[in-house]
């Protein structure tokens, strides 16, 4: 008997339509074949509009890591639909997948992946590199989020030097630096 996650929206009703931004279709993830098969999600459906907020819960190896690497993108379902901003996402090719991570997604991770190396700064401007943003704009960009999350006087700290919740907002400004 597989383990089931549990998908829960926004509880705040929303009288005006928004648009879908994230759309799971019969989604199904299954690693293995035959006797070794192992179902991590078994017809996941799921719709989030703008401006709502999702929380993924469930008991350990009920799928919540498998159901956010598909909605990440980082991770193709076996089978089903997911579309993300209408665009059919679950059969894309890596390279798609990547513009797709780089353009529309930003990642908050439980341990921060900040590189000990790189200023707050140069962390969040990082990604934007990948996307050939100008210099200039990257470090605008960066600035604000930077701003936006409480840490305009840490700019130019590196990790090492930062708290662990000043960390995290690094983090978080890398995620929303669009």
């Amino acid at each position: 008997m597989a383990n089931t996650i549990s998908i829960t929206d926004s509880p705040v009703p929303n009288p005006i339509p928004k648009s879908t931004i994230i759309r799971l279709e019969n989604i199904f993830k299954i690693y293995g074949s035959g006797e070794t098969e192992v179902r991590a999600l078994s017809d996941v459906n799921l719709t989030i509009h703008e401006g709502e907020y999702c929380s993924i819960m469930g008991p350990s190896g009920s799928g919540k890591s498998t159901a956010m690497n598909i909605i990440g993108c980082l991770d193709r379902p076996t089978s089903g639909h997911y579309y993300l901003d209408n665009l059919d996402v679950a059969q894309m090719n890596d390279t798609n997948l990547a513009h797709i991570r780089n353009k529309k997604l930003g990642f908050v991770f439980q341990q921060f992946h900040l590189l000990p190396q790189l200023t707050a700064l140069e962390n969040v401007m990082l990604p934007m590199v990948y996307a050939s943003v100008s210099p200039k704009e990257r470090s605008d960009r960066a600035t604000v989020a930077l701003t936006r999350v409480g840490l305009a006087n840490r700019l130019n700290n590196k990790p090492t030097q930062l708290s662990g919740g000043q960390q995290q907002r690094v983090a978080i400004a890398r995620a929303i630096r669009q």
